[in-house]
């Protein structure tokens, strides 16, 4: 085996290179492409750091996000208060979901929950939007003289 700073030819189990007092790594330790000349780093090795910004032992994706669903929400809940109050019930069930999705542990029933609270809320302001144009039909059709 050689020295990993000098080159010098020293013993398998030498902890310490006898020509210059530098540690050497255990060779049961060492990966097969480490390579001391590129400062460890091997080809195979990605070097860009990844961030992990809050992901959790095991898990490969981040968490989705839960807020736009929680705000189109309440938007759906004000909205439907106004004038019909399916689109305001569909509101708050899709609420309810939102919620239980930011307590989610495994990313596939977050991700679920999510799309269930924004299928929730898309009915809700179709409904919304049913309502207001059956309401400006009557309005026009109330000013029209016979």
């Amino acid at each position: 085996m050689q020295c990993t700073n000098c080159q010098q030819e020293i013993d398998q189990n030498a902890k310490f290179c006898p020509n210059c007092g530098a540690p050497q790594p255990h060779p049961a330790y060492i990966r097969p492409d480490y390579d001391p000349s590129r400062g460890g780093r091997s080809d195979s090795i990605k070097t860009a750091a990844v961030p992990t910004g809050g992901l959790k032992y095991g898990q490969t994706a981040p968490m989705p996000s839960a807020t736009g669903q929680i705000v189109f929400s309440i938007i759906n809940i004000v909205c439907g208060c106004c004038s019909a109050f399916i689109g305001s019930i569909l509101g708050a069930i899709a609420l309810v979901f939102a919620i239980m999705a930011t307590s989610e542990t495994d990313y596939q029933e977050a991700d679920r929950k999510l799309k269930v609270a924004k299928i929730l809320n898309i009915i809700g302001i179709c409904f919304l939007a049913l309502v207001l144009i059956i309401v400006t039909i009557i309005g026009v059709l109330g000013n029209i003289d016979y």
